[in-house]
């Protein structure tokens, strides 16, 4: 079985998007929803002390009621409190969290994705997620966040423990803005270090998600077949070919992302966009004059010339402009576009490439 080393396409991302299969951190919700929470705790905060102190002070004001009678306003009152203060939260918390989700992964819906799969109810596949190594991840972000509001926990009672020995000469008008400035430095604190954590996580599992999609190039090859007879894909080529068709061999050039040569007497120019083509299409291609009039033109262009002659040969005999390059070179070809985004080294020449040989 190949070995599955290109990133994922277009198409293979859109389908495990529709199976429901993105990349998602559930630690930037959790952070969203504290931050929302607390936010709207801290803006309520004289709100909720007031109606806090209403339902204390109101048994006070009853008793000369019959106790059915007080009981009933208690519990009439008490309930009003509680959604008053409750239910903006709990809507709050509510958008926050749909909202934290949609911003990630845009608008879904996949039944799929709830729909239950045996094989992950089996006994084996259990035992192997226990030692997942993104359950791993999982485990070690609950003990660090743990960690991190134990020790947020004991710095502000530290930092306020002098003030909190002095409470009781100062008196109970002092408990309350006390409290109020070590929770609000708390929640502050708290926040920033769930952001972090979000933030790393966020990007874990967005690697973790592309890793799990990786495609064998014979999975690219099979999908750029499958892809012949879609009309979406046929329209988008039709447009480019029309493009360069249509345009003077300068916008061919401006229009490739390389310039393969041979070093003088062949020069191929290749596009390739993962967003518009399933595979490298060739834009212009010339010989002797025409090869040194490329060359010419990408170096006004800033578009970057390799040097490899059987690369260079082997395109020129084999593949056409306005078309996409042969599966045969898939390969070679995409190790000269990772050299131009500067992930890899010049890739060596392939003599097999070379028809004349």
């Amino acid at each position: 079985m190949s070995e599955k080393t290109e990133q994922p396409t277009p198409k293979k991302l859109r389908d495990a998007k529709k199976d429901g299969q993105v990349a998602q951190s559930k630690e930037v919700v959790s952070a969203a929803t504290l931050i929302t929470i607390c936010s709207v705790i801290m803006a309520l905060a004289d709100t909720i002390v007031s109606t806090i102190q209403e339902i204390i002070l109101l048994p006070s004001q009853l008793y000369q009621l019959p106790f059915e009678k007080a009981l009933e306003v208690m519990t009439s009152a008490s309930l009003d409190a509680l959604f008053s203060l409750v239910l903006p939260i709990i809507a709050v918390t509510f958008i926050t969290g749909i909202a934290a989700n949609v911003i990630q992964v845009g608008p879904m819906m996949s039944a799929k994705s709830i729909t239950p799969e045996l094989n992950k109810i089996s006994p084996i596949s259990g035992f192997k997620k226990i030692f997942a190594v993104k359950n791993l991840v999982e485990f070690l972000k609950s003990v660090l966040k743990i960690a991190l509001l134990s020790a947020l926990i004991y710095i502000s009672m530290i930092k306020y423990l002098p003030d909190l020995l002095n409470l009781s000469s100062c008196g109970k008008a002092c408990v309350f803005p006390l409290l109020g400035t070590m929770l609000k430095e708390l929640i502050a604190y708290t926040a920033v270090a769930f952001i972090v954590i979000a933030a790393f996580d966020y990007f874990f599992q967005k690697s973790q998600h592309i890793k799990q999609l990786k495609m064998s190039m014979d999975e690219v090859k099979k999908e750029y077949k499958e892809s012949e007879g879609d009309p979406q894909i046929k329209g988008q080529r039709k447009q480019l070919h029309k493009e360069l068709l249509n345009g003077p061999p300068p916008e061919k050039v401006k229009k490739s992302s390389v310039i393969i040569a041979n070093p003088t007497h062949v020069a191929i120019g290749l596009y390739y966009d993962k967003d518009e083509t399933p595979l490298p299409l060739l834009t212009i291609k010339g010989t002797d004059m025409m090869a040194q009039d490329i060359k010419k033109m990408a170096r006004e262009a800033n578009i970057p010339i390799l040097e490899n002659r059987p690369l260079a040969r082997g395109l020129l005999a084999a593949a056409e402009e306005n078309q996409y390059i042969p599966a045969e070179f898939i390969e070679p070809v995409a190790e000269v576009l990772l050299w131009v985004q500067g992930l890899v080294d010049e890739p060596e020449e392939d003599p097999s490439l070379d028809p004349s040989r």
